[in-house]
């Protein structure tokens, strides 16, 4: 079968991709058929017939900032918050240092979570009104690294979505759900969102001024005409390919009753 042909089937099928627990991919080719894949190969024939992804220029508007006024909060705690929301909101949270002060916080961008350290303070705070809220690490200490690690993740992945408009789920034992004590951290999986909060987040961050990057493929982008230079051989397959031109000139047909 052609790899066009397949990468098609795959994206498009009814039933989706299964990925196996092993090595492979099951994968629904377009004659119905289901076959077996290695998963890297799949990759590759996804990424040689799309050129990867770019982010559609002019597209996010707004800008969230963490800013981290603590003391000893592992730097990989917040780059992991901002990886998230990249991957799965599609939104550039910004990383800086800085620091925090109640009566008159100092604000960056449309958006501003505060990290601190201040055993005076609650354990989140989130004034969406006036564009900030705090996470407290004071708050989330722990004797074991990996807990007020884990600690720091949530609370900062809840607080923002918070501040961002977001709302509980209705799913139980959700990331979002009630929280009144710091251990209720510890029973929670992980620090990932329910779809329906990833699918409302962007009507309400729109209210502040902040919309998500739109990504699309090389090869739409090599269609529309605003592709980057191509950085490999896919890529400079898909550019060379999209801007041939015919064998024959596309003959035009003018109907006088239709006027068109």
């Amino acid at each position: 079968m052609k790899a066009k042909t397949l990468l098609i089937a795959f994206l498009t099928a009814t039933l989706g991709t299964t990925l196996a627990a092993d090595e492979y991919a099951t994968v629904r080719t377009a004659d119905g058929k289901v076959t077996k894949m290695k998963k890297s190969e799949v990759r590759e024939r996804i990424y040689r017939h799309f050129g990867g992804n770019l982010k559609v220029p002019g597209r996010q508007k707004g800008r969230v900032v963490i800013v981290d006024a603590a003391k000893d909060v592992p730097q990989r705690s917040l780059d992991a918050v901002a990886k998230q929301f990249n991957v799965s909101i599609h939104i550039a949270v910004e990383i800086q240092k800085g620091e925090f002060s109640l009566e008159s916080p100092k604000l960056v961008g449309e958006a501003t979570l505060f990290v601190v350290d201040d055993p005076k303070l609650p354990m989140s705070l989130i004034a969406p009104e006036s564009r900030w809220a705090i996470v407290n690490a004071a708050k989330l200490k722990s004797e074991k690294p990996q807990f007020y690690d884990a600690r720091v993740r949530k609370e900062a992945v809840r607080t923002l979505v918070a501040l961002l408009g977001g709302c509980n789920s209705t799913y139980p034992d959700a990331l979002t759900g009630c929280v009144t004590r710091v251990e209720d951290l510890d029973r929670l999986a992980d620090t990932r969102l329910q779809v329906e909060i990833e699918q409302r987040l962007p009507s309400y961050m729109e209210k502040l001024g902040i919309t998500p990057y739109i990504l699309t493929s090389y090869r739409k982008a090599c269609q529309e005409g605003w592709a980057p230079a191509p950085t490999n051989e896919y890529q400079r397959a898909i550019w060379e390919e999209t801007r041939k031109l015919p064998e024959k000139p596309i003959q035009i047909k003018f109907d006088p009753k239709k006027g068109r």
